[in-house]
């Protein structure tokens, strides 16, 4: 859609206009935004990966909006990704997790901070996604 009405120069005005007009996942904004399709991680500087499969234009244009406080990365349940089948290639992380792997943080963009209330609410969502994809103990 903005693809053809926005040259590449203004992605940063582009995905910061999308996410204002409602919270986003990674798959709703490629859609809108194809351009960003790539092959770089964004990643958090805890080794977590956010989304894959970005251009390094993308990654630049999203780490510099989250450095404004223009958009944030909100926690999420696995499951909005899983209902759209596009994030099989990423991993949660597990009881099972090797040392070395960067495992998936899902996430959706939001235009504003959450609450303490909403936080709260997200990390115990997305502990007990986990705790239904994560293999038992051995």
């Amino acid at each position: 859609m903005w693809d053809s009405v926005l040259p590449p120069e203004h992605l940063k005005q582009a995905i910061k206009q999308f996410v204002e007009t409602a919270p986003s996942n990674f798959v709703q904004l490629a859609r809108v935004l194809p351009q960003i399709r790539g092959t770089q991680d964004l990643t958090v500087s805890s080794g977590f990966i956010l989304w894959r499969g970005l251009t390094d234009e993308a990654v630049a244009a999203l780490d510099e909006l989250h450095s404004e406080s223009a958009i944030f990365f909100w926690l999420c349940s696995p499951e909005v990704y899983a209902r759209t089948g596009d994030a099989p290639f990423l991993k949660l992380m597990s009881r099972s997790h090797r040392a070395g792997e960067q495992p998936w943080l899902p996430t959706i963009i939001h235009d504003r901070a959450p609450t303490a209330a909403e936080t709260r609410s997200a990390v115990k969502e997305y502990v007990s996604e986990i705790a239904r994809y994560s293999r038992p103990w051995i």
